[in-house]
């Protein structure tokens, strides 16, 4: 266990109770100082850092990052395996949109530019080596946000796009929509939350948006207290 107490500041947050642990770590809530908004943090064991310089080791995590990926592929639908969805890249290689191992070399290139301080998310530099386009991305992120709705069993959908699906406040078509448009800005430099794009669309009202994110604030932090 760590010697993490409530009251503890673990970088930007400020550590509350412990919600539980397993093999790897252990979850924490949590206030973000910045965002200034409570959020779960896992804390790894010790004995899990790794050694920055220890490729062996990264090239050992990104292994079995792949085989994660891979394994959800062919998984039967009637198999129940929890609230988690399927990854992106299962998507991608279950509709034959990327192979294996154009699936590998992404993942080895994001981890690289990762380690030189650069950010990009795992989609977005798929569509930057011309595998995949917003369009194509926009709609595996639907599809992948639908499995999660149908996988719930009754927990409150932590992100936006989710909820609003769970809650038929808007179609999956209007949420591809939108995140194909949110895509495309931030691969452009403009980063535009989900929400704000969902009111310029007019899928939902100023007044609309602030409700449904407080709903989703207070439903989903009531469940972490349960």
């Amino acid at each position: 266990m760590s010697n993490l107490a409530p009251g503890a500041v673990l970088g930007r947050y400020l550590i509350g109770r412990r919600l539980g642990a397993g093999g790897m770590g252990e979850v924490f809530v949590a206030e973000d100082q910045k965002l200034g908004r409570r959020v779960a943090v896992k804390v790894l064991h010790g004995a899990l850092a790794l050694d920055p310089h220890d490729e062996a080791a990264r090239d050992g995590i990104e292994t079995l990052r792949l085989k994660d990926m891979l394994a959800s592929v062919h998984a039967p639908a009637l198999i129940d395996r929890g609230p988690a969805p399927r990854r992106i890249g299962a998507y991608l290689i279950e509709q034959r949109v990327i192979t294996q191992e154009q699936l590998h070399d992404a993942l080895r290139e994001q981890r690289q530019r990762r380690a030189r301080g650069e950010s990009i998310q795992f989609g977005d530099l798929l569509i930057e080596r011309g595998l995949i386009s917003p369009t194509t991305l926009a709609r595996m992120l639907v599809a992948q946000l639908q499995e999660r709705v149908d996988r719930r069993s009754g927990h409150t959908p932590q992100f936006l796009g989710e909820y609003l699906i769970a809650e038929h406040i808007i179609t999956p078509v209007q949420l591809e929509a939108a995140l194909e448009e949110q895509i495309r800005l931030r691969l452009a430099g403009q980063r535009l939350a989900l929400g704000n794009l969902l009111v310029r669309k007019q899928y939902l009202t100023p007044t609309t948006l602030q409700k449904v994110l407080d709903d989703q604030r207070a439903a989903f932090y009531s469940q972490m207290g349960d």
